[in-house]
């Protein structure tokens, strides 16, 4: 009985033994492999903004904790208007501020609309209204999406659409404001798009509208 009780705990010493070196070889394997990735020195945002998120989790997005919970996908492809955004949310040739990725904000995943409280904010898509609500650091947010292209308004003064509604491409979704994570009245407009079924990436807004668009540029003019 007692070579039996002896050879359970020598068994039981050897696993534990085992578990003990695994961990601290895993351990050493992270701390070492961690500083040549990019989320190994705080960095893991930036490295998030180039790299497809899951969908259902976006809890980075512009670089706020919390922000853009929510919204998710509908898979929606408006029948009569299909295509991606283009231009500017705005009637005329207006001011722009910080850039996508501005050099002083690395994580900043759209463009930035200095203005007056109240101007009129236009979609730059036809689509589906999936978010119209408050949604933490950006405030007031308005989120329009079609056919695998999300538009992003965010720190909205008001808001003149509602979720689920079905909008045409420049058409009024709310207005201009400064709530939210804001430090002045300001448009944050982003472009999100699908990537497949579980992830999506933001897109740099320039690519959707001409400079000719704007006033100024880039960020701090």
């Amino acid at each position: 009985m007692l070579k039996g009780g002896k050879l359970l705990i020598g068994c039981l010493m050897g696993v534990i033994g085992v578990i003990v070196v695994f961990t601290i070889l895993f351990t050493v394997v992270v701390e070492f492999t961690r500083s040549q990735m990019p989320f190994g020195r705080d960095q893991v945002e930036d490295w998030m903004l180039g790299t497809p998120q899951p969908v259902d989790s976006e809890f980075q997005d512009n670089g706020y904790v919390n922000a853009g919970v929510g919204v998710g996908w509908k898979d929606y492809t408006h029948p009569g208007d299909p295509f991606p955004p283009s231009g500017i949310p705005f009637d005329y040739k207006a001011k722009l501020g910080c850039e996508f990725q501005d050099p002083n904000y690395s994580r900043h995943t759209g463009v930035d609309f200095p203005g007056d409280i109240g101007t009129p904010i236009y979609t730059t898509m036809a689509g589906l209204v999936v978010y119209a609500d408050v949604n933490g650091d950006w405030g007031n947010l308005v989120v329009v999406e079609n056919n695998g292209y999300q538009t992003y308004f965010a720190h909205l003064n008001s808001i003149a659409v509602s979720k689920g509604q079905v909008i045409s491409r420049g058409q009024r979704v709310g207005t201009l404001g400064n709530n939210g994570n804001s430090s002045g009245p300001h448009l944050h407009y982003g472009i999100k798009k699908r990537v497949d079924e579980n992830s999506a990436v933001w897109m740099d807004p320039e690519g959707f509208f001409n400079r000719a668009d704007t006033k100024e540029w880039p960020c701090g003019n």
